[in-house]
């Protein structure tokens, strides 16, 4: 009697640990599924972050090279200037 009583223990012992080891593991894909979920979301936010970083930055250098344009214009209206300015200096009116 004492032999089943400890195969008994023995094999509930055994059915305890398969079934808490199929509930880690239950637990570890459910987690890892989660992850990569998260992960993929996660993928695709920077994809979209990245696209509007790309559209900000030829925003700005479009507008850079307009500033740069304008103040080429202002440069020239002002030598031109500078050189009318000389011109009626001398008293040359032509």
């Amino acid at each position: 009697m004492d032999a089943s009583i400890a195969t008994a223990i023995i094999g509930l012992l055994g059915a305890a640990v398969v079934g808490g080891l199929g509930f880690i593991l239950t637990g570890l894909r459910v987690a890892v599924r989660t992850n990569s979920d998260d992960i993929k979301d996660n993928g695709k936010q920077i994809g979209r972050l990245e696209m509007a970083f790309g559209r900000l930055e030829e925003r700005t250098i479009s507008e850079f090279g307009q500033v740069k344009d304008v103040l080429a214009r202002i440069e020239a209206t002002q030598a031109e200037q500078g050189r009318q300015i000389e011109k009626l200096s001398a008293g040359d009116l032509g």
